[in-house]
Protein backbone atom coordinates (compact mmCIF):
# COMPACT_ATOMS: atom_id res chain seq x y z
CA UNK A 1 0.00 0.00 0.00
CA UNK A 2 1.12 3.52 -0.77
CA UNK A 3 0.93 4.72 2.81
CA UNK A 4 3.27 1.88 3.87
CA UNK A 5 6.14 3.16 1.72
CA UNK A 6 8.90 4.68 3.78
CA UNK A 7 9.72 8.32 2.98
CA UNK A 8 13.40 7.46 2.45
CA UNK A 9 12.50 4.69 -0.02
CA UNK A 10 10.29 7.09 -1.97
CA UNK A 11 13.07 9.70 -1.99
CA UNK A 12 15.56 7.10 -3.25
CA UNK A 13 13.17 6.04 -6.03
CA UNK A 14 12.61 9.65 -7.07
CA UNK A 15 16.38 10.19 -7.02
CA UNK A 16 16.82 7.26 -9.42
CA UNK A 17 14.10 8.69 -11.66
CA UNK A 18 15.75 12.12 -11.73
CA UNK A 19 19.15 10.55 -12.41
CA UNK A 20 17.68 8.64 -15.35
CA UNK A 21 15.69 11.54 -16.82
CA UNK A 22 18.28 14.26 -16.14
CA UNK A 23 21.43 12.12 -16.40
CA UNK A 24 24.06 14.87 -16.36
CA UNK A 25 22.52 17.06 -13.67
CA UNK A 26 24.03 15.20 -10.71
CA UNK A 27 27.56 15.68 -12.12
CA UNK A 28 27.19 19.12 -13.71
CA UNK A 29 25.23 20.70 -10.88
CA UNK A 30 25.15 18.51 -7.76
CA UNK A 31 23.73 21.29 -5.58
CA UNK A 32 20.78 21.76 -7.97
CA UNK A 33 20.24 18.01 -8.12
CA UNK A 34 20.18 17.75 -4.32
CA UNK A 35 17.90 20.80 -3.98
CA UNK A 36 15.51 19.44 -6.59
CA UNK A 37 15.47 16.02 -4.94
CA UNK A 38 14.75 17.61 -1.56
CA UNK A 39 11.92 19.66 -3.08
CA UNK A 40 10.21 16.54 -4.42
CA UNK A 41 9.79 15.27 -0.86
CA UNK A 42 9.53 11.80 -2.37
CA UNK A 43 6.60 12.79 -4.62
CA UNK A 44 6.97 11.30 -8.06
CA UNK A 45 4.41 13.68 -9.59
CA UNK A 46 6.52 16.67 -8.57
CA UNK A 47 9.65 15.14 -10.10
CA UNK A 48 7.87 14.09 -13.30
CA UNK A 49 6.33 17.55 -13.75
CA UNK A 50 9.70 19.25 -13.28
CA UNK A 51 11.31 16.90 -15.81
CA UNK A 52 8.59 17.58 -18.41
CA UNK A 53 8.86 21.32 -17.72
CA UNK A 54 12.65 21.41 -17.90
CA UNK A 55 13.02 19.16 -20.95
CA UNK A 56 10.10 19.71 -23.37
CA UNK A 57 9.17 16.70 -25.51
CA UNK A 58 11.39 16.30 -28.53
CA UNK A 59 13.99 18.80 -27.36
CA UNK A 60 17.69 18.07 -27.09
CA UNK A 61 19.18 20.23 -24.37
CA UNK A 62 22.82 20.28 -23.35
CA UNK A 63 23.72 19.48 -19.76
CA UNK A 64 24.38 23.19 -19.19
CA UNK A 65 20.93 24.12 -20.54
CA UNK A 66 19.28 21.50 -18.32
CA UNK A 67 21.17 22.79 -15.28
CA UNK A 68 20.15 26.38 -16.13
CA UNK A 69 16.47 25.41 -16.48
CA UNK A 70 16.54 23.48 -13.19
CA UNK A 71 18.16 26.53 -11.61
CA UNK A 72 15.34 28.70 -12.94
CA UNK A 73 12.76 26.35 -11.42
CA UNK A 74 14.52 26.41 -8.06
CA UNK A 75 15.00 30.19 -8.08
CA UNK A 76 11.42 30.81 -9.13
CA UNK A 77 10.17 28.55 -6.35
CA UNK A 78 12.45 30.31 -3.86
CA UNK A 79 10.88 33.64 -4.79
CA UNK A 80 7.33 32.39 -4.24
CA UNK A 81 6.00 32.75 -0.72
CA UNK A 82 4.68 29.45 0.59
CA UNK A 83 2.05 29.82 3.27
CA UNK A 84 1.60 27.03 5.76
CA UNK A 85 -1.27 25.59 3.72
CA UNK A 86 0.51 25.81 0.36
CA UNK A 87 1.76 22.65 -1.20
CA UNK A 88 5.10 22.77 -3.01
CA UNK A 89 3.42 21.19 -6.05
CA UNK A 90 1.10 24.23 -6.14
CA UNK A 91 4.06 26.57 -6.54
CA UNK A 92 5.34 24.39 -9.38
CA UNK A 93 1.94 24.32 -11.06
CA UNK A 94 1.71 28.13 -10.75
CA UNK A 95 5.09 28.43 -12.42
CA UNK A 96 4.14 26.04 -15.24
CA UNK A 97 0.85 27.83 -15.95
CA UNK A 98 2.39 31.30 -15.79
CA UNK A 99 5.20 30.25 -18.11
CA UNK A 100 2.73 28.71 -20.59
CA UNK A 101 -0.05 31.31 -20.63
CA UNK A 102 2.06 34.42 -20.10
CA UNK A 103 1.54 37.38 -17.86
CA UNK A 104 -1.55 39.58 -17.66
CA UNK A 105 -0.40 41.59 -20.70
CA UNK A 106 0.20 38.56 -22.93
CA UNK A 107 -1.94 38.68 -26.07
CA UNK A 108 -2.42 34.89 -25.95
CA UNK A 109 -3.30 34.64 -22.25
CA UNK A 110 -7.11 34.57 -22.56
CA UNK A 111 -7.02 32.06 -25.40
CA UNK A 112 -4.65 29.73 -23.54
CA UNK A 113 -6.57 29.99 -20.27
CA UNK A 114 -9.87 29.28 -22.04
CA UNK A 115 -8.47 26.07 -23.54
CA UNK A 116 -6.89 25.05 -20.23
CA UNK A 117 -10.14 25.63 -18.33
CA UNK A 118 -12.12 23.64 -20.92
CA UNK A 119 -9.72 20.70 -20.57
CA UNK A 120 -9.89 20.76 -16.77
CA UNK A 121 -13.67 21.09 -16.58
CA UNK A 122 -14.46 18.39 -19.14
CA UNK A 123 -15.76 15.08 -17.85
CA UNK A 124 -13.65 13.19 -20.38
CA UNK A 125 -10.62 13.82 -22.54
CA UNK A 126 -11.50 16.10 -25.45
CA UNK A 127 -10.04 16.05 -28.93
CA UNK A 128 -8.28 19.13 -30.26
CA UNK A 129 -11.14 19.46 -32.76
CA UNK A 130 -13.74 19.40 -29.96
CA UNK A 131 -11.76 22.01 -28.04
CA UNK A 132 -11.53 24.20 -31.14
CA UNK A 133 -15.33 24.03 -31.44
CA UNK A 134 -15.97 24.53 -27.73
CA UNK A 135 -13.70 27.49 -26.99
CA UNK A 136 -14.81 30.70 -28.69
CA UNK A 137 -11.30 32.22 -28.63
CA UNK A 138 -9.97 29.42 -30.89
CA UNK A 139 -13.11 28.66 -32.91
CA UNK A 140 -12.17 26.26 -35.72
CA UNK A 141 -8.42 26.74 -35.10
CA UNK A 142 -7.17 23.22 -34.37
CA UNK A 143 -3.53 24.28 -34.78
CA UNK A 144 -3.97 26.96 -32.11
CA UNK A 145 -5.31 24.32 -29.71
CA UNK A 146 -2.33 22.05 -30.45
CA UNK A 147 0.05 24.96 -29.81
CA UNK A 148 -1.65 25.78 -26.53
CA UNK A 149 -1.51 22.15 -25.38
CA UNK A 150 2.14 22.09 -26.45
CA UNK A 151 2.85 25.14 -24.31
CA UNK A 152 1.35 23.25 -21.36
CA UNK A 153 3.36 20.07 -22.05
CA UNK A 154 4.44 19.75 -18.42
CA UNK A 155 0.85 19.17 -17.28
CA UNK A 156 -1.10 18.16 -20.41
CA UNK A 157 -0.57 15.27 -22.78
CA UNK A 158 -1.66 15.22 -26.42
CA UNK A 159 -2.13 11.63 -27.56
CA UNK A 160 -3.94 10.54 -30.72
CA UNK A 161 -5.33 14.07 -30.95
CA UNK A 162 -6.94 13.87 -27.49
CA UNK A 163 -5.86 16.05 -24.57
CA UNK A 164 -5.24 14.45 -21.19
CA UNK A 165 -4.20 15.85 -17.82
CA UNK A 166 -1.14 14.02 -16.50
CA UNK A 167 -2.26 14.00 -12.88
CA UNK A 168 -5.49 14.76 -11.03
CA UNK A 169 -3.62 17.00 -8.61
CA UNK A 170 -3.28 19.56 -11.44
CA UNK A 171 -7.03 19.79 -12.04
CA UNK A 172 -7.58 19.89 -8.26
CA UNK A 173 -5.12 22.79 -8.11
CA UNK A 174 -6.81 24.74 -10.91
CA UNK A 175 -10.32 24.19 -9.59
CA UNK A 176 -9.40 25.44 -6.10
CA UNK A 177 -9.20 29.25 -6.19
CA UNK A 178 -7.33 29.37 -2.89
CA UNK A 179 -4.60 27.08 -4.22
CA UNK A 180 -4.33 28.46 -7.76
CA UNK A 181 -4.83 32.10 -6.86
CA UNK A 182 -7.37 32.53 -9.67
CA UNK A 183 -10.92 33.72 -9.68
Amino acid sequence: RLEDIQREDARDDVGKFLSEKLPDLRDSSPQNFDTLLARTDGLFIYAATVVRFVVPPGSKLSSIEVAERVSQVIESQDSLPLDGDDLRIDALYRQVVTDAVGGPSSRYRDKRLAVLHAVVRAFRPLSVYELSQLVAQVKDDVDAVRNIVGALHAVLLLSKDYVYIYHKSFSDFLLDCDRSGSD
